[in-house]
């Protein structure tokens, strides 16, 4: 029965040891230089008007041309421009 408890006792202990070492899962997916951890680099939205630390402006529109923010960031466009080509992307 000792020894049950021993056992119990090491894997727990090897459980807490490893979510210390891995941390939580949301830490794997921060990136570096994203404060507010909504995929967009700090410096590209301080580079386009947008605030580095407000998670909700990840999904919005300023240019109005039906893009959000996070994927004008993914394509490498500005969020701030609407595209002239009539084709979603600036030109």
């Amino acid at each position: 029965m000792h020894v049950g408890r021993k056992l119990a006792a090491s894997a727990a202990l090897g459980l807490v040891l490893s979510g210390l070492v891995a941390g939580p899962a949301s830490a794997a997916r921060a990136r570096p230089g994203d404060a507010d951890h909504d995929h967009m680099a700090d410096s590209w939205e301080v580079a386009h008007g947008l605030d580095p630390t407000n998670r909700a402006d990840r999904k919005a529109d300023p240019d109005g041309d039906g893009v959000r923010n996070d994927k004008e960031f993914r394509r490498g466009s500005d969020p701030q421009q609407a595209p002239n080509d009539g084709g979603g992307f600036e030109t």
